[in-house]
């Protein structure tokens, strides 16, 4: 029982991240952790 508890409470932490991830990235239009480079960065430069 333990187990579906610890199931559980790693579904609801994940699809939290990802909600929140997928509410911030098209907002920021940032991805740095998809590896790539911000253009205003790199224009600043």
């Amino acid at each position: 029982m333990q187990v579906r508890e610890w199931h559980i409470g790693l579904a609801v932490v994940v699809a939290a991240v990802a909600f929140y991830v997928a509410l911030m990235v098209p907002m920021s239009g940032q991805a740095p952790q998809r590896g790539m480079q911000p253009p205003q960065h790199s224009a600043q430069k």
